[in-house]
């Protein structure tokens, strides 16, 4: 799977192109959790997703993630880790 262009739309300067990128990493990840780790796609999902400085892209796509079946508890983990982060 090339992620090149995935990568390169998650740091775009719009943030329509960033959340759909967002987006896109966890429709991946529904479909090959295992894929989205070895390509390492979490760490920029994180960085996305929890600290985009426009309401666009974090809160909608919070909010996508709990309701895609089988990601609801890997988003749990995820944003639990970051938060022990900032701790």
């Amino acid at each position: 799977m090339q992620t090149e262009p995935l990568r390169t739309a998650l740091e775009d300067a719009h943030p329509y192109v960033r959340r759909t990128a967002v987006m896109g990493v966890l429709k991946v990840h529904y479909v090959d959790a295992e894929m989205v780790e070895r390509l390492s796609l979490l760490e920029p999902l994180r960085v996305s997703a929890l600290h985009d400085p426009d309401p666009q892209v974090g809160p909608p796509v919070c909010t996508r993630a709990c309701r895609v079946s089988g990601v609801a508890r890997w988003w749990r983990e995820f944003t639990a880790g970051q938060k022990e982060n900032h701790r």
